[in-house]
């Protein structure tokens, strides 16, 4: 799902610095803090890319041999703060943790020395990255879960299985417009595709 380019490794600014040594992460309701999930229905909650290659592979065992893998565009670069803050506001209800974290997100980063500021995107490298894209990323597992797909992610890596190459084509058309237009995250379509799942390498 990710096109898995690397950052440069970026210093946080010193109110990020400052910001990321509160106890942030405390105040965030149980269940949104993991990054690896599989249909929430099944309320299991993965740890580590072997847990999710497993289920991926029970989901080929029962005929889902079909897969959708949507490649996100630079993920952590281009999360919309608006919708992040949309979405947080809507899970965790002190305004004030929620506040910070906004504060968090438009702290900036020192790049070389110099100061850059943040206007999109998550900062890597600390505990409360992986926490806020999982918030994000927690909506299109809602959604993946609403319309009845068997799918499994690990962070930012997800892949959806389906019984047919036909319903791999039309899932991937709906899931890239609820990704766009919805979560305003952008799809690269070059790597993305719809295909027989030994043709799609997930988490490779």
């Amino acid at each position: 799902m990710t096109d898995r380019e690397q950052n440069p490794l970026l210093e946080p600014s010193p109110d990020r610095t400052r910001l990321t040594g509160l106890p942030l992460i405390q105040e965030m309701p149980p269940g949104v803090g993991g990054i690896f999930c599989v249909c929430p229905a099944l309320a299991i909650t993965m740890r580590s890319a072997h847990q999710a290659l497993s289920k991926c592979r029970d989901y080929i065992t029962e005929g889902y041999v079909y897969a959708v893998d949507i490649d996100l565009e630079r993920f952590f670069d281009t999360v919309n703060h608006g919708k992040l803050i949309e979405v947080l506001s809507r899970k965790v209800k002190d305004g004030r943790v929620v506040s910070l974290i906004h504060k968090y997100l438009n702290a900036g980063v020192m790049k070389e020395g110099r100061y850059e500021e943040t206007p999109a995107g998550v900062p890597q490298g600390g505990p409360l990255s992986p926490v806020l894209s999982n918030i994000l990323l927690n909506e299109l597992d809602i959604e993946l879960e609403r319309r009845g797909h068997k799918f499994v992610r690990y962070a930012d890596d997800m892949v959806i299985l389906c019984r047919s190459r036909r319903s791999t084509e039309r899932t991937m058309q709906n899931i890239i417009s609820f990704i766009e237009g919805k979560l305003l995250l952008k799809v690269n379509r070059d790597k993305s595709k719809a295909a027989y799942v030994r043709e799609v390498k997930f988490l490779g």
